[in-house]
């Protein structure tokens, strides 16, 4: 069972390499994307090039990493998630605040991609409360 979520589908990854501004496009077209998401998108900054992954579970988008696919081969070039699903980011967000889980998570990922991962979804989770807030 990954995250509490239970299914018998197996996860997938999707994968494609777009332009910045189609990827903009696209993000903006998804009925169901929170629109504080969807503004962050569409005003930050991006490399000309984008890969995406998005992993999914059945036809459900969970997260979406970037990539700059003009980055440097032996750095991390992903450069942010999207939390396409807030429930998957809050149960993945209390796996990785399991303090059990610490050392196992940052020796399977590496450090770099486990405070990447976290970051991330502790930025998502603030983000959500203030947009509550508002």
């Amino acid at each position: 069972m990954l995250v509490g979520l239970r299914s018998k589908t197996s996860l997938e990854w999707d994968t494609r390499l777009a332009f910045s501004n189609n990827y903009k496009a696209f993000m903006r077209s998804i009925a169901g994307l929170e629109d504080r998401i969807k503004q962050e998108i569409l005003v930050a900054p991006h490399p000309r090039f984008i890969w995406g992954a998005t992993l999914r579970l059945k036809d459900a988008a969970l997260m979406e990493v970037l990539f700059d696919a003009t980055g440097i081969a032996r750095s991390l070039s992903a450069y942010r998630i999207v939390w396409r699903n807030p429930q998957f980011a809050s149960r993945l967000l209390t796996v990785f605040k399991t303090a059990a889980l610490n050392d196992l998570l940052i020796k399977t990922l590496g450090a770099p991609l486990h405070s990447f991962i976290r970051e991330s979804l502790e930025q998502d989770q603030s983000a959500g409360q203030r947009n509550l807030k508002c």
